[in-house]
Parts: C-alpha cells; structure tokens; sequence
C-alpha cells in the first residue's frame, strides 16, 4: 500500500510532533499519562475512553510485547527490524516487504517461529492497529472542530482505504454496531480467521501477547469507535462527520483469537503481512493529517472525495 498522497502544497514530515491533541505535554511521555482521554467528559456523562483504557499507548505497547522473555515459553523473537518499523514508520519511504522480514519465522534458528507470528498478527490488529485508529480519529476530530461543514469523506479517513459499499445515512444518535455476520454479506474481501486453511487445533495456546496486562478486547474497541468523541465544553458537539462508517477494517480488530492461532504457517504470514501493510497506510494517513493540521487546515478541502 503506498503512503502518497497529493499534498495540495503541504509538505509531508514523516515524523511529525504534533499529536492532535492541545492539551499534550511534549515533555511528558504519553505511556504515563493516566488517561488517553483528550478532553474529559461532561459532567454527568459516560466517558467512551474509558472503552480504550486497556490499550496501552505505543511506546508502552511495544516495549511490553518486546519484553517476554525469549529463554522461556512464549520465547519472544520477533525481527527487529519489523519491531523498529512499527515504532518508527517512516511512511515517505518505500513501504518493507514485510514477507521477507517475516521470514525469519520459517528458520529453523527462530525460537517458535509460529508462535512469534500468531502474537505478531494478534499484536497487531489489538493493540497496533487500533493505536494507529485512536490517533487518526484524533486528528479528525480536531480536523472537524475547526472544519464544521467540511466533508467526512477526506482521503486521509482511516477507512477511505476501502470504497464505501454503503453509504448509510447515520447520525451519532443512531450509530449502532454491525452484527458479526454482516461482514459474511458485505465485506467480500475480507476473508474471517475460520475460512483461512486450518489446523485441527490451535497449534498454540491463547496467551496474552504482552507481558503485564491482558490483550485488549476488540468488541470494547469497536464501540468505542460508534460512540460520539468527547469535545470540549465549550465547544459544539461532536461533528458528525466522525460517526463510523462500517468497513473491513472492522472484522480485523475484533477477530477470533482462538481460530487466528490454528491458521496454517503460511497463510499465516500472508496474513500477517495484510495487516502490517495495513497499518502502514494508517500511519502514512496520519502524518498527512499531521501536515496539514501544522498548516492551520489550509487546502484541506483538496484532499476530499466529495
């Protein structure tokens, strides 16, 4: 998947230190912050971060995946070189061919080759992924604030990978979650973890793939994602372009885990490479949205389908 993208006359700074969010402490790592709450809620009313408080942030994140031990099961060894391009993606650059890099879990040197990609992929799509979601999400909503009768449909969308086979007409009075088999109808290239090649049973167990605390619910995850933003208090309410739109990107983050770990090797690392491909795209639509956001918005409206 490639990152580009026509700037509109913004030049795009892989690393970007803007957050997209104004009350961040630049010299405050975000693993302690307490809370991944942008703005805090309205008195009185449930706080939907509350949602995505077992996620860890990214440094966090990584450094706690990185962390089981390799002398002792679940043997962590994972490429450094995949690890680095997860924390640092240098989006401007060619994306990695993940395949290759992935091929040090066929290696006979490799602890547990399968067992490294089955945390790989669940890393990625619980706790990667969805980080990379939380800051797009972000970004908009502080893109949308700013911009009230702007489109919803800019490019820079973590879901505009995907053409829209719907269009529903939704409020975030009335967003509600797809059901499971939705996906089955609609999402035709998205192939679930149980039509995958499988074992007979999980060649692995289901584990925690960090080390301190558990892997983060996907279905806490999806909800979030329906629920309206907190928005300050003295602002409007959350703009209504931010309501979810369902898309493939959704099966993803909610997966089985217990049909993930009896996929077979190979279609395994296929897999896994989707994934990683996948947030890649993700990342380089943040740092477009970075740019522009460092522009004051300005020819925004040039990066919108509609």
């Amino acid at each position: 998947m490639s990152g580009a993208a026509s700037g509109g006359g913004v030049s795009l700074n892989p690393n970007p230190s803007s957050s997209g969010n104004p009350n961040s402490n630049a010299a405050q790592p975000s693993l302690f912050r307490p809370s991944r709450a942008v703005y805090p809620s309205l008195p009185g009313q449930p706080d939907p971060d509350d949602l995505i408080r077992d996620i860890p942030f990214p440094e966090k994140a990584i450094s706690d995946f990185q962390s089981v031990p390799f002398a002792q099961p679940p043997r962590r060894d994972v490429p450094s070189i995949i690890i680095a391009h997860i924390s640092n993606p240098q989006t401007s650059n060619t994306e990695p061919d993940w395949i290759v890099l992935m091929n040090h879990f066929k290696e006979s040197r490799c602890l547990d080759g399968v067992g490294n990609c089955q945390d790989l992929y669940v890393f990625m799509t619980r706790l990667v992924m969805p980080n990379a979601i939380i800051d797009n999400r972000r970004l908009l909503h502080e893109l949308y604030m700013e911009k009230r009768t702007l489109s919803p449909d800019v490019r820079f969308r973590y879901v505009s990978f995907w053409p829209s086979f719907t269009r529903p007409v939704l409020t975030l009075a009335n967003a509600v979650l797809p059901s499971y088999d939705y996906w089955h109808t609609h999402a035709t290239s998205y192939t679930p973890p149980s039509a995958e090649p499988l074992e007979a049973v999980q060649s692995r167990p289901t584990r925690p793939v960090l080390r301190s605390v558990p892997t983060p619910s996907g279905q806490n995850f999806l909800q979030w994602l329906s629920m309206p933003m907190n928005t300050p208090a003295d602002k409007q309410l959350c703009p209504n372009q931010l309501v979810h739109r369902p898309c493939h990107l959704d099966a993803y983050l909610n997966e089985d885990e217990g049909h993930v770990r009896r996929i077979r090797p190979e279609a395994l690392l296929q897999r896994t490479a989707k994934v990683l491909s996948l947030f890649w795209w993700l990342k380089a639509q943040n740092a477009w949205l970075k740019a522009y956001e460092g522009a004051g918005w300005v020819g925004i409206e040039s990066q919108c389908y509609t």
